[in-house]
């Protein structure tokens, strides 16, 4: 994929602004963590999640790149006077199985409703097709409807829906397994059901 992708540029405010993507490196490490919090607060009222320290959880995303458990990418928005991080993807592939699992989608309020997040999951197509992957797929809170939204308007379709503890929800809230289904192969229109990774590493 490159270190650098510019994917797209817009006139705003007299200036252009861009969306970059990068693979993120252990030194993004404060980054993620940050990102990671922000999630766990945007959630916070419908989702109970386990308690990790600090610590523990930068450790954590540490050793994942110490042992490459899953890849990153890093979108930041730019202008020729500034640049800051608004989202990141984490992707786990699995070649025995031919399929890459969203581990982690994110982006700032601030961010939203600029193709962001459709960008870092094209970048999660692009990944997927590196590594030999014929499907990706992901879970989704039922509640989470702009996401759900954006993922129906990728071609990703519903594959599983189930109420589980896992999902650390405080509510019985359903939640739901999607599964993309886009063919990676640009020769292929057809959309195929994947295969559902349950959530956490286990």
């Amino acid at each position: 994929l490159g270190d650098i992708m510019i994917l797209y540029g817009e006139a705003q405010n007299d200036m252009i602004e861009r969306i970059v993507i990068r693979e993120a490196n252990i030194k993004d490490s404060d980054t993620l963590l940050k990102f990671h919090h922000a999630i766990y607060k945007y959630h916070a009222d419908r989702v109970s999640f386990p308690l990790e320290d600090e610590g523990d959880l930068l450790d954590r995303i540490k050793e994942d790149f110490k042992t490459h458990y899953s890849t990153v990418f890093l979108a930041s928005l730019k202008t020729s006077i500034s640049s800051v991080y608004v989202g990141f993807i984490e992707i786990r592939a699995d070649r025995e199985k031919r399929t890459c699992y969203i581990r982690a989608l994110w982006t700032t309020p601030e961010a939203r409703g600029k193709g962001v997040a459709t960008r870092l999951m094209n970048v999660a197509s692009v990944y997927a097709k590196e590594k030999g992957c014929n499907t990706i797929s992901l879970d989704v809170y039922d509640f989470n409807t702009e996401a759900r939204s954006l993922y129906e308007k990728l071609g990703y379709k519903e594959k599983e829906r189930t109420t589980c503890s896992a999902c650390y929800l405080k509510t019985p809230i359903a939640c739901t397994k999607t599964a993309s289904i886009p063919s990676l192969s640009r020769a292929r229109c057809k959309r195929r059901l994947a295969s559902i990774a349950t959530f956490g590493r286990g």
